[in-house]
């Protein structure tokens, strides 16, 4: 029975969170709101520098990349072009979001960086969207560990004889007022 207070701890924490993170997301104007606050900057590339990099897919990950080791930035690549003599590179995660327009020609670099409010990094956060591989697999963790943990309650519930029926009723009108909440008042 080790195991089920181990995965109960893990459990609850998880259940803490993702409860936390939905009520607040349900009510956002709990939260004093935090806009996202925009950095802007200019950095120059040398010749050198641009020439190692190419224009296509791989090239434009490598020179993001290589701009995200020199200034700090939010995100991971998620998409870059080039459009008229310039790379436009587009970082994204839950922490914020980052563009860089590079001058193919001249060497000068745009920099936005975004970093996202309290809102915008629970959605995120609670969600997975935009976050790394590593966090969305956490959430799948936390998901199964509250699946199994629940199933397991039910089951400790049908072993108790004086409270088999009483479970039964519940859960019949938990499953009822969810059916009944969605075809009603759901468009």
């Amino acid at each position: 029975m080790l195991w089920h207070g181990w995965l109960s701890a893990f459990a609850f924490t998880a259940l803490l969170f993702f409860s936390a993170t939905g009520l607040l997301l349900n009510h956002p104007e709990w939260l004093e709101p935090t806009p996202p606050k925009t950095i802007e900057k200019i950095l120059v590339l040398s010749q050198e520098e641009l020439a190692r990099f190419s224009t296509d897919d791989q090239g434009l990950r490598a020179m993001a990349s290589y701009l995200t080791g020199i200034t700090p930035v939010y995100g991971a690549f998620r998409q870059g072009s080039v459009e008229d003599g310039h790379a436009v590179l587009h970082l994204e995660s839950v922490r914020g979001r980052t563009s860089f327009k590079v001058n193919l020609l001249s060497g000068k670099v745009n920099v936005k960086v975004l970093k996202a409010g309290v809102v915008a990094l629970m959605n995120g956060l609670h969600r997975g969207g935009e976050s790394a591989s590593q966090w969305r697999a956490l959430i799948d963790v936390a998901a199964i560990a509250l699946l199994a943990f629940s199933i397991l309650g039910y089951i400790l519930f049908f072993t108790v004889s004086s409270g088999l029926k009483k479970s039964l009723w519940i859960t019949a009108g938990g499953l009822a007022a969810i059916v009944f909440v969605f075809f009603v008042f759901v468009p």
